[in-house]
């Protein structure tokens, strides 16, 4: 079966928009089965350092609850600051 054969008929039953290209690289990368890859270059940062600043995160939002700054915890805000 060829890429376009495999195009067609997952585009048809899943009405997805998968192009045969696409469906060539996963084969050359061993991928076939998993889902699609994120567009983009992969993050450098580590799981670790990741959870840390989560929970720091999560932290700066309880302690600002605790003290009555529940208001200045507007996601906007918030996710400026993280950012």
């Amino acid at each position: 079966m060829s890429a376009g054969q495999v195009c067609e008929r997952v585009n048809e039953q899943y009405g997805a928009n998968i192009q045969p290209c696409t469906v060539q690289n996963y084969i050359k990368a061993e991928l076939v089965g998993q889902p699609l890859l994120k567009q983009g270059t992969p993050g450098d940062i580590f799981k670790v350092i990741h959870d840390t600043i989560c929970n720091a995160f999560e932290s700066f939002v309880k302690i600002n609850q605790y003290n009555g700054k529940g208001g200045n915890n507007a996601h906007k805000m918030l996710a400026g600051k993280l950012n």
